[in-house]
């Protein structure tokens, strides 16, 4: 039996640092990008985590506390993602305990407001 040659793979655009790092719709360049967004936006979490983070800047155990039924692990993963793709910004603070919050972005109010 003959194999059938296969098709290369599609190489999919990856977000950058420096992209990731640029806010607003400038960040978003193509349909993939597009695409890449939404499907971060589109999980299980994601929705919800933005929706906690559109009017103030929340530390890590607040939002735990809002949204339940939701692991640490996943709120952890969750951020992550978001963060990756431009939409949230994780703030250090060199404090006694350290404090981290998540707010989001220009591109994540404006993906909140739908003027992306």
């Amino acid at each position: 039996m003959k194999s059938m040659p296969m098709a290369p793979k599609r190489r999919r655009s990856r977000t950058t640092r420096a992209t990731a790092k640029m806010v607003g719709a400038s960040a978003i360049h193509d349909g993939e990008d597009v695409a890449s967004i939404l499907s971060v936006v589109g999980e299980k979490w994601s929705a919800i985590v933005l929706v906690k983070l559109r009017d103030v800047p929340k530390r890590f155990s607040r939002l735990s506390r809002e949204v339940d039924g939701m692991s640490p692990r996943a709120l952890t993963l969750t951020l992550r993602k978001l963060e990756q793709k431009g939409l949230v910004i994780r703030r250090m603070f060199v404090t006694i305990p350290p404090r981290v919050e998540y707010e989001l972005t220009d591109g994540g109010r404006d993906l909140w407001r739908g003027k992306l």
